[in-house]
Parts: C-alpha cells; sequence; structure tokens
C-alpha cells in the first residue's frame, strides 16, 4: 500500500542498534466534521512493511467533509462492516505501540 513508503523509509532510517521487533509505523487519514479533524482510517505496519492492523474508524460526530477527492474515504466505508467505533480503534492501537518506538 502508498501510505507504508514512507512510514518504512522512516522506519529503516532509524537506529538499527535497537531490535527490528521494537519498531512500529502509523498512517492515519482524516475526515472533517466543521473545523474538528476526525480520524477515518489508521494502519500499522511492523519493520518490514507488513500491516499489523488497518481499519476504518466510525465517526463520533456528524462528518460534513469526507475528503472523498484526497483520500479515497466515503460514508459507506465508515459504516460498513469494515469500520470499528473510535474507542475499540483507539484501545487497539494503544495495546500494539506499547514499548513500541513509534514513528508515521
Amino acid at each position: 500500500m502508498y501510505d507504508h513508503i514512507f512510514v518504512i523509509y522512516r522506519l529503516r532510517s532509524l537506529n538499527h542498534n535497537r531490535c527490528w521487533r521494537a519498531y512500529i509505523a502509523y498512517r492515519t487519514t482524516g475526515s472533517c466534521s466543521n473545523e474538528i479533524h476526525l480520524y477515518s482510517r489508521v494502519a500499522l505496519c511492523d519493520y518490514y512493511g507488513k500491516t499489523v492492523f488497518e481499519t476504518f474508524v466510525q465517526p463520533t460526530t456528524v462528518v460534513t467533509d469526507y475528503r472523498t477527492g484526497i483520500t479515497g474515504i466515503t460514508p459507506e466505508d465508515l459504516a460498513g462492516p469494515g469500520s470499528i467505533p473510535f474507542r475499540e480503534a483507539q484501545l487497539r492501537v494503544a495495546e500494539l505501540i506499547q514499548d513500541k518506538v513509534l514513528t508515521g
């Protein structure tokens, strides 16, 4: 996935004295509700670019701009079976990044 190219480059440019298992990269994509930016998608990958976690995040408020032209995200993506509530995504990401060097 194109989003992962940048974060993999960032991971590999870091100090290699640490174990590769200690690194994790993140990438988020957002939508907008008036002036509030919302997380619409989150992805985590490991040092080698393998996706560890990726999901659409259900909005916590009414979305006024999905930024579909930029992100490719549609209302159906955020309401479909491939999306999870914000709190669940937050807890899952927190669990996966615990004790990791985070970059992205």
